[in-house]
């Protein structure tokens, strides 16, 4: 069940240069409601206000708005902005297949970059041998923290306001599971708190994947 953006905490701030983008999880979830233009003001900040935005966050914001600009018929921006993503993760952050985004989208996307720029085809055939789709998935690396996929799960819920009670009625779960998982999700992060523990996820782009999941 994706997270409404209403529950996503609005106290969360991406931390200076948007190492750690709150924006670009933001901007997903309403792309999964199907609102393209809250997903675009929601990431305009990143591409006009903080011109030292991090090269590690910028492509996952980049590939958000190509999507929203698709969804709204865009077609030049979209493709823009797909391109600049594409280029800045082949060269900054390297390229990891969208999770959660429209696959058809993405496919056309992908497409459109290959017709106009033939020669990203043999780099990005490499890493997406299957497409925009395919099964490409970066190494596992220690950014893990040993998570299990029901802590990944709740971890997603963390990332919103509401409370541990409200999560666990969402999650079907009792109070006394979401206080041993999320105490078992602080451990394994090396955190104490909340707030800490959704930079960390967020850091580590651990929020991302479980916000997919939620």
């Amino acid at each position: 069940m994706p997270v409404r953006p209403s529950t996503f905490s609005r106290a969360q701030e991406s931390t200076p240069g948007h190492a750690v983008c709150f924006e670009q999880h933001r901007a997903g979830i309403y792309l999964q409601l199907g609102d393209p233009r809250k997903a675009l003001a929601v990431t305009h900040v990143c591409v006009r206000d903080v011109p030292d935005h991090s090269l590690q966050t910028l492509p996952s914001v980049l590939v958000r708005r190509a999507v929203a600009h698709e969804m709204l018929g865009r077609e030049a921006q979209a493709d823009a902005a797909y391109s600049r993503a594409v280029h800045l993760g082949m060269q900054f952050a390297g390229l990891r297949t969208p999770v959660g985004l429209p696959q058809d989208i993405l496919d056309r996307l992908y497409d459109r970059l290959l017709a106009k720029e033939p020669g990203l085809r043999p780099a990005l055939a490499a890493r997406f041998p299957d497409g925009a789709g395919g099964d490409y998935r970066p190494p596992p690396t220690v950014t893990s923290r040993g998570l299990t996929e029901r802590e990944r799960v709740l971890a997603g819920w963390l990332g919103t306001d509401l409370t541990r009670a409200e999560i666990a009625a969402r999650l079907n779960l009792s109070v006394n599971t979401i206080n041993t998982q999320t105490a078992s999700i602080y451990r394994k992060l090396g955190v104490t708190s909340r707030r800490d523990a959704i930079h960390e996820l967020a850091r580590t782009g651990l929020l991302n994947d479980a916000t997919e999941q939620s």
